[in-house]
């Protein structure tokens, strides 16, 4: 074979008889590994050739396989709007297969001191996108009204509105803006934010959402 690798499948039996150009097999070069991969259009415009990737693979789970963008293919999808990409993965040791399902992240930029919220938390109404923020207040004493007397002041957990702006986001998580106090270490509703308002009382579940 003028090819190195190793035969993957073979079409013919020793002995038959072959007609010129037919195919007697498949080789496969396990040093060589491509990863085929769609992004959406919006995202296009950010992605180049030789940037760096991120491939896992589902039958190898806890590692990450480098690899760099290596053919971004000019036509794209009528129907869902994505275009296909080709990554090619750096070292693959013969760890991964042909036919292997994986999935690929193209790191498209680094940003660093920026707030990141769990994409569960971002509420949208009306084209205004928000959070809502755990917040801890003490409520002023009352008069009890079947014994008049002052009752002690408690403390009660709310939801805090906060308008964001969103800069980038991928599966998991969204970078967002503020222009008031929310900051990194916030605790954020991500169950029931839909039925919240500023100053709701909220409860809280043993995670914390």
């Amino acid at each position: 074979s003028p090819v190195s690798g190793q035969l993957a499948s073979r079409t013919t039996e020793p002995g038959q008889v072959v007609a010129a150009g037919q195919a007697l097999g498949e080789v496969v070069n396990l040093a060589s590994i491509y990863f085929k991969g769609e992004i959406s259009e919006k995202d296009l415009a950010g992605v180049r050739e030789h940037q760096r990737a991120l491939v896992q693979v589902d039958a190898i789970p806890g590692r990450t396989f480098d690899g760099v963008v290596d053919r971004i293919y000019p036509a794209g999808s009528t129907q869902s709007r994505n275009f296909p990409v080709r990554v090619r993965i750096l070292e693959a040791s013969g760890a991964i297969r042909p036919g292997m399902f994986a999935r690929g992240q193209i790191v498209t930029g680094v940003s660093r001191n920026v707030l990141l919220a769990p994409k569960d938390a971002i509420e949208e109404r009306y084209g205004t996108k928000m959070v809502f923020a755990v917040e801890t207040r003490m409520v002023a004493p009352t008069s009890d009204k079947h014994t008049n007397k002052p009752t002690k002041p408690k403390k009660v957990t709310v939801a805090k509105r906060h308008d964001v702006r969103v800069v980038r986001q991928n599966r998991h998580y969204v970078q967002i803006e503020v222009d008031n106090n929310l900051e990194a270490g916030d605790l954020l509703v991500t169950r029931g934010r839909q039925n919240l308002d500023d100053g709701s009382v909220i409860a809280t579940d043993k995670n914390g959402s």
